[in-house]
């Protein structure tokens, strides 16, 4: 009777121990404790139903690959840490300088150089400008057979427009018929460059943020 109570306070003694620890950094360091357990479990069991020796091998060899599993993981996550530490360093070089974008444009009442990509059907081309309310400011033809032009900031009054934020498309034709807008890239300083998680986030003059990848080209201001 006495060896079977020992042997059922060492199985609730493993229950115990199995409970989930506060961290990897436990696990780590619980490695003398699993030896403790398993001595105690050697010094408890049945003496006519003893445990054969390649189970504790098997239980030291499973604590002991659990236990490699999280160094490696802890490992893994400083060397995406350094990783991207590395890469902002890298993208911080990008503050001051222009993204081509779509979006909004500040305009200082300099010209405002747009690109786009004509659809190869249409025979006319249309710029549309609007302001930050979103009301169309300017309306200008433009060559078809081209991928850029200048704004100048001349709206359809004849005057220039106030500084602020515009935004640009184009509104292709064919035929008289005019279709849906498609929207055109623009250079626009970078004001800020950030990691969120995985992903790096660029601050634009225009107060917009995108995802690095959005940014289709880069230039000195």
């Amino acid at each position: 009777m006495e060896t079977v109570t020992a042997t059922s306070q060492s199985t609730q003694a493993s229950k115990n121990t199995a409970q989930p620890q506060a961290g990897d950094a436990v696990l780590s360091s619980d490695f003398e404790t699993f030896l403790t357990m398993l001595t105690a479990q050697m010094q408890n069991q049945d003496p006519l139903n003893p445990v054969e020796a390649s189970e504790f091998a098997v239980q030291l060899a499973t604590f002991s690959s659990v236990e490699q599993q999280v160094r490696t993981n802890e490992l893994l996550e400083t060397l995406t840490s350094h990783i991207g530490g590395n890469s902002l360093q890298s993208m911080g070089s990008w503050v001051g300088m222009e993204a081509l974008v779509n979006g909004a444009v500040p305009f200082d009442g300099s010209p405002v150089s747009v690109h786009y990509d004509a659809p190869t059907a249409a025979d006319k081309l249309h710029l549309i400008v609007r302001n930050a309310d979103g009301a169309i400011v300017d309306r200008t033809e433009i060559d078809a057979g081209q991928t850029r032009v200048a704004w100048d900031g001349i709206g359809l009054d004849g005057t220039l427009q106030d500084p602020g934020l515009y935004r640009f498309s184009i509104e292709p034709s064919k035929d008289g018929v005019a279709e849906a807008e498609q929207p055109v890239r623009a250079y626009v300083e970078i004001e800020e460059v950030r990691l969120d998680g995985s992903d790096t986030i660029l601050r634009l003059a225009s107060g917009e943020e995108i995802l690095s990848s959005l940014a289709s080209g880069l230039r000195a201001p």
